[in-house]
């Protein structure tokens, strides 16, 4: 059901506008019932010292090769085979960030949160959060923020994106400023964040928006930006660590 895509970017984020810079890791995982059971010592092992120093996982996970029928039984797989494996080998405080491409997909949302409670893993719940990254329908935050209430999401567990921004940085200008007024005056979405991106003029435009994360493929150009930021404005932008929350909604 599950194999490894791809361990792309290590990415950079900022935790908590615009003071915290959180380093993560990025996961790309293609679901499909095709594909061989993805066993979980192929992926992090608790012995692993990377995977005792990371502060935040992001799963973007792929889910077009499932059939509707099979998005609950996929999302009881991610968290009985992932999730459930990851935190009871790893005595940490890492969180994780579950990417959904779009809400016909919910039912994995709802499965995966569904066995963390019945398999008696409430706790794991409280380090997990989730994001639509690719929605064409819903595509107000309000809209993402009801969806995502109905399904089950925790206020503050959940992040707004927006993508591509490689191949069009200005394109999302005017939607990702949306989405963090929508964060600062609202009490549901704790973080924006944008992907991907490469050039280090975007990143300090992003950062300066007031955005939380960014997924970067070159993240030294990220602390290229932050230190010029920090020179010219005088702020303190750093990297965040296991005991800044992602889920925290700083304003």
């Amino acid at each position: 059901m599950f194999h490894l895509q791809k361990m792309a970017h290590l990415t950079t984020s900022i935790t908590g506008h615009p003071v915290m810079l959180v380093a993560i890791a990025y996961v790309g995982l293609t679901l499909g019932t095709t594909s061989k059971l993805f066993e979980r010592e192929h992926f992090m092992t608790a012995r692993s010292s990377t995977c005792r120093q990371l502060v935040l996982v992001m799963f973007d996970v792929k889910l077009k090769n499932v059939k509707k029928n099979s998005l609950s039984t996929a999302g009881e797989k991610f968290a009985n085979k992932i999730l459930i494996p990851l935190y009871k080998d790893n005595p940490t405080k890492m969180k994780v960030i579950i990417s959904v491409p779009d809400f016909t997909l919910k039912d994995f949302i709802v499965a995966v949160l569904s066995q963390l409670k019945a398999t008696g893993n409430p706790d794991i719940i409280q380090k997990i959060g989730f994001d639509i990254s690719w929605e064409s329908k819903l595509t107000e935050s309000g809209e993402k923020e009801k969806a995502l209430r109905d399904l089950g999401v925790s206020p503050y567990h959940a992040w707004l994106s927006s993508g591509i921004t490689n191949w069009s940085p200005k394109k999302y200008l005017d939607e990702l400023s949306s989405q963090v007024k929508y964060r600062d005056n609202g009490n549901y979405f704790s973080k924006v964040y944008a992907w991907s991106v490469d050039k280090k003029s975007t990143a300090k435009t992003y950062l300066e928006m007031g955005l939380d994360g960014l997924i970067m493929n070159f993240p030294g150009r990220m602390n290229e930006a932050i230190a010029e930021i920090n020179k010219k404005k005088g702020q303190t932008m750093r990297l965040a660590t296991l005991d800044d929350d992602p889920f925290e909604l700083i304003k």
